[in-house]
């Protein structure tokens, strides 16, 4: 499964795997920041849907 980040206020999107891992050891101790400065948004992990492209 292929998974990708998202910040939920501007829309960032990141693919790398160590984004990936990062993220979710954020979401896991409860707040992941947008690595935007200017954003105070905060990461989401999402599925990607290899079969819709």
């Amino acid at each position: 499964m292929t998974f990708k980040v998202v910040c939920n206020k501007c829309g960032a999107t990141y693919t790398d795997k160590e984004s990936i891992e990062l993220a979710r050891k954020w979401v896991a101790e409860g707040y992941a920041p947008c690595p935007n400065l200017d954003c105070p948004g905060e990461l989401e992990i999402k599925k990607v849907d290899l079969a819709g492209k």
